[in-house]
């Protein structure tokens, strides 16, 4: 592994931590960092050779992730991250200081590799938690007037954003489709919305997909007709299922015939960074790939995707350095040998062109854990952090109408009442013909989870949460929620659970990260004395008022917070107990 693979990793699990994932084992996981640290000192020192540079950029990496780990495990002894990457600092040496003069070595180090590096840890620094963030927020400014002035570099240009990107005109057809489109897009679905100038669809059945293809193209020629596929990694409980659900669909696409041709967006959903989407809560951060004629493959489309993320952070953005940190694992995922090939597979030999590649940085992330997350904990020893409920995912900006290819000359949209009338009556004959096939054809509901994927239990309930205040007793309508898990529970044995517990922030962060830890054991001990499985099954945590789902500025809000987060474990992956008891 290069020095470059190293940082890239480290930074990785650093922008990860931030936030907000769950670390089974973190005496596992500081094994793993340590590991990787003795391994990045010394790609460095090979590199670059043993400089004043070289060690402080260490000594800064360190800090970084040390920062993060501190944060999770806050109010609770943590070790820090020890690595063979030069001598450690004093015990009894003021860290501020000790970071300060490895800032002021990096900033004027004559390696410019090395600067670049401490440079996206300073903005790492910056979007994250830190104890010391008005020392690393003094630094970022000098930093940021000798980065800019590196060749090839320049400042974050203006944006367009997303909301005001121009839209296309004229009337339009989108399908939101794939073996994903069950989640999460529901409030997209405008076929019994008249007046809308795109009407959308939501098809959750390969099959009926190929029957409105075939439909649409052949009754409205004139209409642009564009496909949205959903990628949500935990949608399914691993990533065999995922795989399988993308080559049936293919399948079925290629058994129903001739199909016309349809240019498609796939939009890979993921919660990457912390920064919330500008105006809209339930928004996403979004990054595309740049626009080009014609149709790309999936994997030069994937690489595209990563080169724009990496682009975005070249320009000193600290968000996007964030997600271009963050993306490393969510990358190596999507290259993986059956998942690339599934979805490679998806877009040749049949009627479905994939034209565009967008990532959808979603900061509220999904209740429950798939595959995606099980990949993650097994290669990284994290799993994503978990939101309260699903989320009701937003779709990107429409294709351009012009740069479709025609079925048949458009339909001349004048000014005049007389054309106005007739695009109206058009639309609303469609209407009226979607709604009889979909009264004609049932729409399939999404796929059930295997039982190797639990859902976690922190669930909406309006007006009682799982504890009333400043108490670890469990309230009486969630007894009947435990009731419902113990069947499936009992369906997989062999998967240890982790049972979290949170708290509102009332009350003292020392004081909350006990009451947590009891609220945990309460629900824990409710479910040892109502099964057959011992103690041990169960880990408990208690992570006190850190990662609200709700805002806590009012009872309802509160009480949501007040919660139990209960997820399997791959149990050959972690030595947990230790770290739990």
């Amino acid at each position: 592994m290069s020095r470059g693979s190293c940082f890239s990793e480290l930074t990785a699990y650093g922008t990860m931590i931030s936030a907000g994932a769950i670390i089974p084992s973190v005496s596992a996981l500081q094994q793993r960092l340590a590991d990787r640290m003795a391994e990045f000192s010394r790609c460095l020192t090979e590199e670059h050779g043993d400089t004043d540079q070289s060690r402080s950029l260490c000594r800064l990496l360190r800090y970084f992730l040390d920062q993060q780990l501190q944060r999770h495990r806050q109010h609770s002894p943590c070790g820090r991250v020890h690595a063979a990457c030069g001598p450690q600092a004093p015990a009894d040496r003021d860290l501020p200081a000790d970071i300060s003069e490895a800032l002021q070595t990096l900033l004027a180090g004559s390696d410019s590799i090395l600067f670049r590096d401490s440079y996206r840890l300073l903005c790492l620094l910056s979007v994250t938690v830190s104890g010391n963030k008005a020392l690393t927020d003094a630094f970022l400014v000098a930093y940021r007037k000798r980065y800019f002035s590196l060749p090839g570099t320049e400042p974050l240009p203006a944006v367009t954003p997303h909301d005001e990107l121009p839209e296309s005109r004229g009337q339009r057809i989108c399908l939101i489709t794939g073996p994903c489109a069950g989640y999460g897009f529901s409030r997209h679905d405008t076929t019994g919305s008249p007046g809308k100038t795109v009407l959308r669809m939501v098809v959750t059945d390969p099959l009926l997909l190929s029957e409105r293809l075939r439909y649409l193209s052949e009754t409205y020629p004139q209409v642009a007709l564009d496909c949205v596929i959903p990628l949500t990694g935990d949608a399914y409980g691993s990533d065999d299922l995922l795989a399988a659900a993308f080559i049936r669909w293919r399948h079925s696409l290629i058994s129903a015939g001739k199909i016309p041709a349809v240019r498609c967006q796939l939009v890979i959903y993921a919660r990457l960074s912390r920064q919330p989407p500008p105006g809209e809560p339930q928004g996403a951060i979004w990054v595309r790939t740049p626009s080009a004629a014609g149709t790309g493959s999936f994997p030069q489309l994937l690489t595209q995707l990563h080169q724009q993320l990496q682009s975005a952070a070249h320009y000193g953005d600290s968000d996007a350095t964030a997600r271009a940190c963050a993306v490393k694992p969510l990358s190596d995922w999507l290259n993986g040998d059956e998942l690339c090939s599934s979805l490679s597979e998806l877009f040749t030999d049949t009627p479905l062109q994939l034209t565009e590649l967008l990532l959808a940085d979603i900061c509220q992330g999904f209740p429950r854990h798939g595959g995606w997350s099980h990949w993650l904990a097994e290669h990284y020893l994290l799993y994503p952090a978990l939101s309260q409920a699903t989320p009701s995912l937003p779709l990107p900006p429409p294709l351009p109408v012009a740069s479709l290819t025609a079925k048949s000359p458009a339909l001349p949209f004048r000014r005049s009442a007389r054309w106005r009338y007739a695009a109206q009556g058009l639309l609303l004959c469609l209407l009226l013909s979607a709604a009889l096939l979909l009264s004609r054809s049932p729409r399939p509901g999404p796929p059930v989870m295997p039982a190797t994927a639990i859902a976690p239990l922190s669930l909406p309930d309006p007006g009682a949460g799982w504890f009333v205040p400043g108490s670890s007793t469990i309230t009486g309508t969630r007894y009947a929620t435990l009731a419902a898990l113990l069947p499936v529970l009992r369906r997989t044995p062999q998967y240890p659970v982790l049972i979290v517990g949170y708290t509102d922030n009332t009350g003292t962060p020392a004081g909350n990260r006990t009451l947590s830890l009891r609220r945990a054991e309460a629900v824990r001990d409710w479910l040892v004395a109502n099964s057959e499985f011992p103690a041990s099954h169960f880990i408990v945590e208690g992570a006190g008022e850190t990662h609200p789902v709700t805002p806590n500025d009012s009872q309802q809000g509160r009480a949501g917070n007040r919660r139990i987060e209960i997820i399997p474990l791959i149990p050959h992956l972690f030595q947990v107990n230790k770290d739990y008891d």
